[in-house]
C-alpha cells in the first residue's frame, strides 16, 4: 500500500523553527516537567488518517515477514507467526516510509522544546514497531541505555489507544535523577533491568506510574528513566512505534553513520 503523511521536508521544519525566538511559558513548563519527572506526553500528534496509514505499514511489514495477512486474524494466531512481537530496524531495513512518522513536524517540534533545534534520529536504538498482544504480561522495569553517556529521548508513538487495561507504558518518574547507574549485566539489548539489582532498587520496584495516551499521541521520556510495557488484559492487539533521538553532538568530529539528521543542522564547534 502506498501512502504519505502530509508532505514535509527538513526545510519546512527548519523554517518553522526560525519563528521560535523566545521560550514561552508553556515551553518552559514542559522543559521543567521533563527535567524533573523524565517524561512528557502529548495527546494529539497524528491524525486519524495518519494513524491508519501507520498501522497499514505495520501489517504490510508483518505480511512480508510471514507471508500471511494477519491484520484480521485473532491475536493468538498473530502471536504464533510474529517473532518476539517486534519489528526491528524499522526505517533502515523494514520500510523507509516509517520515516514519515519519525520526522513528523508535530513530533519534531515537541522534541525541539526538549533537545533544542538540532536533532538526530538514532537508528541503532529502538527504531522498531511493537505489537502488544492480548494476554501479554508486562516486561521488567528497565532503562533503555546503560549510563548517562549522552542525552537520549525515547519517543513512543501510539497507533492504538494505550490504556491501563491494554498495557500502557509504566514510568518510574524521576528515576533518571535519583537511581544510580549500575554495572552492565548480560540481559541482552543494552539497558539496565531493575530486577537485576534487587538490593539497590528494592524500595521502588512497585512504584511505577501507568501513563495512558490516546491513539495518535506520543510519550517522550529520558532514556535513563525506568519504564516497562504493561499487561494487556483485553482481547485486542495494541500497536506502537518507538524511536530514539538526541541533540547534535557539536564536539564530535565525525557524522555517525547510525544517526540521521531530522531537524536543524550538524554544528561543529570546539577548541
Amino acid at each position: 500500500m502506498e501512502g504519505k503523511i502530509t508532505p514535509q521536508t527538513k526545510l519546512d521544519i527548519s523554517a518553522l523553527l526560525t519563528t521560535i525566538t523566545v521560550v514561552t511559558s508553556k515551553e518552559r513548563q514542559i522543559q521543567l516537567h521533563f527535567k524533573s519527572t523524565g517524561y512528557y506526553k502529548i495527546d494529539s500528534v497524528f491524525s486519524e488518517s495518519e494513524i491508519e496509514l501507520g498501522k497499514s505499514f505495520v501489517w504490510e511489514a508483518i505480511q512480508k515477514k510471514t507471508g500471511l495477512n494477519l491484520r484480521t486474524s485473532k491475536p493468538k494466531e498473530i502471536k504464533k507467526y510474529v517473532n518476539k512481537r517486534t519489528l526491528y530496524h524499522l526505517v533502515d531495513q523494514v520500510d523507509e516510509r516509517f520515516m514519515q512518522f519519525a520526522t513528523h513536524p508535530n513530533l519534531i517540534l515537541a522534541l525541539t522544546t526538549i533537545l533544542g533545534p538540532d536533532i538526530e534520529l538514532m537508528v541503532n536504538r529502538h527504531n522498531h514497531a511493537r505489537l502488544n498482544f492480548a494476554g501479554d504480561q508486562k516486561v521488567e522495569l528497565h532503562r533503555d541505555i546503560l549510563q548517562s553517556t549522552r542525552g537520549i529521548v525515547t519517543a513512543i508513538l501510539y497507533l492504538d489507544e494505550s490504556l491501563i487495561s491494554n498495557g500502557c507504558t509504566v514510568i518510574l518518574p524521576g528515576s533518571h535523577n535519583y537511581l544510580p547507574d549500575v554495572p552492565h549485566t548480560d540481559h541482552g539489548g543494552g539497558g539496565t533491568w531493575l530486577t537485576d539489582y534487587p538490593d539497590e532498587f528494592v524500595g521502588v520496584v512497585d512504584q511505577g506510574l501507568p501513563v495512558p495516551v490516546p491513539a495518535g499521541g506520543v510519550l517522550l521520556f529520558n532514556s535513563l528513566v525506568f519504564h516497562t510495557i504493561g499487561e494487556n488484559q483485553t482481547n485486542n492487539t495494541r500497536i506502537s512505534l518507538a524511536f530514539a533521538y538526541r541533540a547534535n553532538d557539536e564536539l564530535s568530529t565525525i557524522d555517525e553513520p547510525k544517526t540521521r539528521l531530522v531537524a536543524g543542522e550538524r554544528r561543529r564547534v570546539g577548541n
